[in-house]
């Protein structure tokens, strides 16, 4: 009988990678042949009211995605990264995706639009940093405590 799991970060198995939405449900045969996604709904972006908005004005939750480079073996990286934005920002976000690809790439988006990139921004970010620029997009008027702090 396949194990059924309901997550909102992606994550590796056996060195399988798996971008899952948050909410999604993904049927995991024993054996490791195949995955098969449960329904196309799943795949969907969530919609939720922000504060402030009535819920018959839903917009769809922000996705982050996270592009990252399997040759430079960043996948633990990106996958740290996406947990940190999750917990942070738990209310404010529909999904974090990890995107693998290849040629040392290591970007960060918020639905489309550019948050960090190492080639133009030099390196990997603080995650203080990174918190705040994601804040930025999806929830300007929140603090981020310690974080916001300049010392």
């Amino acid at each position: 009988m396949p194990a059924r799991v309901a997550v909102g970060l992606s994550f590796a198995l056996n060195g399988l990678l798996l971008a899952i939405a948050a909410g999604s449900v993904l049927t995991l045969p024993r054996t490791g042949a195949r995955i098969q996604r449960s329904s196309a709904a799943a795949v969907r972006r969530s919609v939720r009211a922000r504060p402030g908005v009535r819920e018959d004005e839903a917009v769809p939750a922000p996705r982050v995605l996270i592009t990252y480079c399997t040759q430079c073996r960043w996948l633990l990286r990106a996958q740290w990264y996406a947990g940190e934005l999750l917990t942070t920002f738990a209310e404010e976000l529909g999904e974090v995706a990890l995107a693998p690809t290849t040629g040392g790439v290591f970007r960060v988006e918020v639905d489309g639009e550019p948050v960090w990139n190492r080639k133009r921004d030099g390196g990997f970010p603080e995650i203080t940093e990174l918190k705040r620029r994601v804040r930025d997009l999806v929830a300007p008027e929140r603090s981020l405590g310690h974080a916001d702090r300049s010392d």
